[in-house]
């Protein structure tokens, strides 16, 4: 790399791997690095200073449609970036689709155009190394390249085309749908993405634009239409500001993408008025989770845009307060009491509207209470007295010099400046920066932590186990916590039903009556007291064809049960009892409690024997006749408790040749259609030896049966807590 294209870089790179050597060596460790001097100290002294910030030459050009380049030149490498802003983002779709956006960014993509379909894409770029990507956040879009210079010529075609002409298969559609909703059901599984998604609630409200969830429902409400309604209103060239930078001449660039926008045309686009954002009530918020034994505290209000009066005080106060190792919250709450796993401060500067202010903690259940009240306290001391001058000292060189890295290349000092014009900040907020924060006082600091600290009212939330708390989070003198409710609301999957009536129940129950008679009677199912299947689990979306697992099932009762399964990666075994469940895998062994045990046990009910041994428990409706894989069935809907229920279809000889019910897939939630065929008597009982699963509509899975024990033997150490 040659230094003389960017003056700097060089230096400033060694000197970066130097001090990653000297952390390493355990030279500068936490609160160390500011103590007494230790024999590194000489190291550091005798490097050359850090050298003033210059800023590389960037070009604006506007083309005749409204587009904004950006361009810079940076021959070190044989490579070009470009990236392009385009206003669009979460904030403008509809309440009732709300994933509208992800969906669009995900697929323009993944779908590509027509003269470039997503999969032929993906082979071009790869065959040259090169990447072309799009993506969506809550206030814009975004669109990127990168390739070898002898290859941007096509490139930027792709780029273009995807940019311009997104085709939005139906497919990839499906695809980035089955993928966000797999999102939705994890979504509870780490404690920080809780704490995350819940405290932004408590800053903007529930309902925000810059808060409001993802589910199953607004997901299902998005068709192809409406992303290409979305892209056809925003994605105009006068929207668009693009930075290219890298191995090229500024004056042929220009003429390359005039050459692949110019007949862009130009769409005004009305903008509706930004979401109204009002302050934080003071609240403490609690989500219980009963499985992990530390807290996630998440505090603060709104904070700060980047036009803020404060700007510079507040970014001084935030190194200050929580902005690495010798910081006040790291000293106090790790270092000195050593109650944090992790402990930090961020007043991120919005760039389209406020951000918030937040402190964070990951602390021990037992010192909750605590850590909280005691960066209260700390919040408090910033509002009451100057920061001291060797604090004032070391946040603004920590400032500085993270500034300089930040800008390690050209293209990001371009992109920097392309970002200013797109949210309206200053072109020289670069050249002035350093500058800026040099010229804050104490006294500043001061006045900013009064104006834009407020203690008094943060939102507090905490994700942990309340019963492991050192106090009650109402010792806090807020008043009692909100309980906040993060169950996943399951999606709407409507079965058309009539209104029950005598006649259909009626003719509902003597349906299953029949069907009970031709499973093998009342009496033989009662007499079921044990089972044991030994089956092929086909399953067919894999991403590498259909993958056959080894199933066995024993089971005791409806209280007892152990699943088996052999797969190509390794054993798993799942055993639950009433009071306890426990799954083996080659990640060692998971209990299985509360109301992932009780859900387990829910799903066990959609097995034909269970309904057929339990209908005292359902209202059976009849639903009249319907085909089912081109057999007239009587139709039965069993009624559940809550919506639980059963969509059962009976063949010519009463047997249960189809069920529909709502399940959980892989991804979330599902309607799952089951066909039982190939029904043989084992024990006087009639079990399907072949089932197709299929799950909205598509066939996930296959079953076959290969053999089945009636009441075997079965030991007691079976349905034991296992070893690992």
């Amino acid at each position: 790399m040659n230094p003389k294209h960017f003056p700097g870089r060089v230096a400033v790179r060694a000197l970066t791997g130097l001090l990653a050597l000297l952390l390493a060596l355990g030279a500068l460790t936490p609160g160390a690095a500011f103590a007494k001097k230790s024999p590194y100290d000489k190291v550091l002294e005798d490097l050359p200073a850090m050298r003033d910030f210059q800023p590389p030459a960037v070009t604006r050009e506007e083309l005749p449609n409204g587009m904004v380049l950006y361009l810079v030149e940076d021959h070190d490498l044989p490579l070009i970036r470009a990236s392009a802003m385009i206003r669009a983002g979460s904030i403008y779709e509809p309440a009732a689709k709300v994933g509208l956006a992800d969906l669009v960014g995900t697929v323009m993509r993944s779908g590509g155009s027509e003269r470039y379909p997503g999969d032929k894409m993906d082979v071009l770029l790869e065959d040259m190394g090169a990447s072309v990507e799009t993506g969506m956040s809550d206030a814009s879009a975004s669109a990127s390249l990168r390739c070898l210079t002898e290859n941007f010529d096509q490139v930027l075609d792709i780029f273009a085309d995807v940019l311009r002409h997104p085709a939005f298969p139906e497919d990839k559609i499906e695809l980035a749908r089955t993928q966000m909703k797999t999102g939705i059901s994890r979504r509870n599984d780490d404690a920080s993405e809780i704490a995350q998604r819940e405290i932004a609630k408590l800053y903007y409200g529930a309902d925000s634009p810059y808060a409001r969830q993802l589910e199953y429902d607004t997901l299902a409400a998005i068709d192809r239409g409406d992303m290409v309604k979305y892209h056809e209103y925003f994605y105009h060239p006068n929207n668009v500001i693009l930075t290219v930078g890298g191995d090229f001449d500024t004056a042929t660039m220009v003429t390359a993408l005039r050459a692949a926008f110019d007949d862009w045309e130009r769409v005004e686009t009305f903008y509706p008025p930004d979401p109204v954002l009002s302050e934080t009530p003071m609240s403490v918020n609690l989500v219980e989770k009963d499985d992990v034994n530390q807290s996630k505290v998440r505090m603060g209000h709104l904070g700060i845009r980047w036009d803020d009066e404060y700007l510079f005080p507040l970014q001084v106060l935030n190194q200050i307060l929580g902005g690495g190792f010798s910081s006040r919250l790291f000293s106090e709450l790790r270092s000195k009491r050593e109650l944090a796993y992790g402990v930090w401060a961020w007043m991120i500067t919005g760039n389209h509207h406020r951000m918030p202010f937040t402190v964070g903690i990951d602390t021990k259940s037992e010192s909750t209470v605590e850590a909280i009240g005691l960066i209260i306290d700390e919040l408090n001391k910033v509002r009451e007295e100057p920061v001291t001058p060797e604090e004032l000292s070391r946040a603004k060189e920590g400032l500085k010099n993270s500034f300089v890295f930040n800008f390690s290349s050209p293209f990001s000092i371009a992109s920097r400046k392309a970002s200013y014009e797109f949210y309206g900040r200053p072109q020289d907020f670069l050249d002035t920066y350093l500058a800026k924060v040099d010229a804050v006082t104490a006294d500043d600091i001061l006045q900013a932590a009064r104006a834009r600290i407020h203690p008094d009212q943060m939102a507090i939330l905490v994700v942990g186990k309340s019963e492991d708390f050192d106090a009650p989070l109402s010792s806090l003198g807020f008043g009692e916590p909100n309980l906040i409710d993060v169950t996943i609301p399951s999606p709407t999957l409507d079965v058309e039903l009539p209104p029950t009536t005598p006649e259909n129940l009626d003719a509902g129950a003597a349906l299953m009556a029949q069907a009970v008679k031709a499973f093998g009677g009342a009496k033989a199912l009662d007499a079921v007291k044990s089972l044991r299947f030994d089956a092929d689990f086909v399953l067919q979306e894999t991403g590498m064809g259909p993958m056959t697992f080894g199933v066995v099932t024993q089971r005791e009762g409806d209280t007892r049960m152990r699943v088996e399964t052999t797969t190509p990666f390794g054993n798993m075994t799942q055993i639950l009892t009433k009071d306890a469940g426990w799954i083996v895998s080659p990640r060692g062994k998971k209990a299985v409690t509360g109301q992932d045990l009780a859900d387990m046990w829910k799903g066990e009910r959609s097995n034909p024997l269970y309904l057929l041994r339990h209908l005292d428990a359902y209202k059976a409706q009849s639903l009249g006749t319907e085909s089912l894989d081109g057999v007239d069935c009587d139709v039965v809907y069993l009624h559940g408790e809550g919506d639980e229920g059963y969509k059962l279809y009976l063949g010519p000889e009463h047997l249960i040749r189809g069920m529909e019910y709502k399940d959980e897939g892989q991804a979330g939630p599902v309607m799952n259609l089951t066909l039982a065929k190939d029904y043989e008597k084992t024990g006087g009982i009639a079990f399907a030896r072949n089932m197709e699963i299929n799950h909205d509509g598509t066939l996930f899975a296959v079953l076959k049966v290969k053999t089945v024990a009636v009441n075997p033997t079965l030991d007691a150490s079976l349905f034991s807590e296992p070893s690992e």
